[in-house]
């Protein structure tokens, strides 16, 4: 009995560790909702363009580690309209970072999502409180002439400059 007791102390003891974050941007975000132990940082949506299909109806939810406000994780929920196949949809997640500066503005804020995967990397430029622009793979507007943006969705209090 005390040996199963060591090895559950030690077990929680591992788990509460959690993974190491050197190397990360650990910006801090301003939070909107706490949620089941996670801030809910902002919920956006809207219909992007999509070169094969009728549009991409685009769910985006980011998250923040509670007390210290660091970005932590997103939900991203994305569904094809009219595809070849009907409608289609794909959801992911991950981690996600705030970083200053985009391609054509050195002051702005960027949501980035997988940064630490370049093949999986997508961009959101934060327009206003209310809305985000997606970005190209390089950081910069896309210049399609096309509407690339998400609209905020929750009730969350207005974002300063971050």
């Amino acid at each position: 009995m005390r040996w199963r007791n060591t090895l559950t102390v030690a077990a929680l003891g591992c788990c509460a560790c959690g993974p190491d974050a050197r190397g990360r941007d650990e910006a801090q975000t301003e939070p909107a909702a706490v949620t089941d132990s996670v801030l809910v940082v902002g919920a956006y949506t809207g219909t992007l363009p999509c070169a094969d299909c009728a549009g991409i109806v685009t769910e985006l939810t980011l998250y923040a580690t509670p007390g210290s406000g660091i970005a932590s994780r997103y939900d991203l929920k994305e569904t094809y309209l009219a595809t070849a196949e009907g409608d289609r949809t794909v959801s992911a997640a991950g981690q996600w970072a705030v970083l200053r500066g985009s391609a054509s503005d050195s002051t702005a804020t960027v949501y980035q999502l997988n940064p630490e995967n370049p093949a999986a990397t997508r961009s959101y430029e934060r327009v206003d409180d209310l809305r985000l622009r997606q970005l190209d793979r390089e950081g910069a507007e896309i210049g399609s002439g096309r509407d690339y943006t998400l609209i905020r969705t929750d009730s969350g209090p207005p974002r300063d400059g971050r």
